[in-house]
């Protein structure tokens, strides 16, 4: 948690152990997250920014935290259309938890079948 590197900070670095027999495996094996607990949803910067770090590291996959989510959700526009744009153009997923899927967690949803619903979402471009 809370690495630096030469250029930048990493909020939190994982890497994916086990055998990959699901949508993890698409994946890679090293991730990034950042988080970002602010009052207002993250922004299309804030995006592009974990989106460059992401390809800097070589990583196909990020966690991006945010309390509110990020901007443009309701019509796509925005953080929300870089969310698609930098899967199509890099092949980089980054998935969004906000805290509305965290209290779902809390409450006994299961977090792997969340990450890959989302994960299909951006892959497949697939309608919220």
């Amino acid at each position: 948690m809370n690495v630096r590197s030469q250029s930048t900070q990493y909020d939190i670095v994982g890497a994916l152990e086990g055998q990959d027999i699901d949508f993890r495996s698409d994946l890679g094996r090293y991730f990034i997250c950042e988080c970002k607990d602010w009052s207002k949803p993250a922004d299309f910067t804030t995006l592009a920014k974990l989106a460059r770090v992401l390809e800097s590291a070589k990583c196909k996959f990020g966690l991006l935290f945010s309390k509110l989510g990020i901007t443009g959700k309701a019509h796509t526009t925005a953080a929300t259309r870089e969310l698609l744009k930098v899967f199509q153009d890099r092949g980089v997923v980054i998935i969004v938890v906000s805290a509305e899927d965290i209290g779902k967690i809390a409450s006994g949803d299961n977090f792997v079948t969340m990450l890959r619903n989302k994960y299909e979402e951006v892959r497949l471009d697939l309608p919220k």
